[in-house]
């Protein structure tokens, strides 16, 4: 059986007041979840676990969206880079912005790859080949 009290302890989460009680438990191939004392879920083992994945797929989502100016600066620096990688979606048009006018990350970063001069370029190189 797996408690549910350390929800309560973070007054931030507001989860449950703190004088309610919730659990999660077995019984057999059935998660239960009992909150005072009442069973309010009774799932088979398949349900619980799409909703655990899903729990953790919107927490991750609230978690970057909570975080998203430092998401931001560092999709900003990894575009300053060159990096080709995306890490977000949400507020991608905000770093490009922050990498090509933010005078900290232009000036740090002028050459930032060896001895390759940054340049106010975006887009997607193109290989050319000449046929003969």
């Amino acid at each position: 059986m797996m408690s549910l009290a350390w929800f309560v302890t973070y007054s931030y989460m507001n989860v449950l007041p703190a004088r309610d009680s919730c659990q999660i438990t077995r019984e057999g191939e059935r998660v239960l979840v009992i909150h005072n004392k009442e069973v309010v879920l009774n799932l088979p083992w398949e349900a619980a676990v799409e909703i655990g994945r899903a729990l953790i797929a919107l927490g991750r989502q609230a978690e970057q969206i909570s975080r998203i100016e430092q998401v931001i600066q560092d999709q900003a620096i990894l575009l300053r880079a060159g990096a080709p990688v995306q890490i977000t979606y949400a507020g991608f048009a905000e770093a490009v912005k922050e990498a090509q006018y933010n005078t900290r990350l232009r000036r740090y970063m002028a050459n930032s790859m060896g001895n390759i001069e940054s340049k106010e370029e975006f887009g997607m190189p193109v290989v050319s080949y000449e046929h003969e």
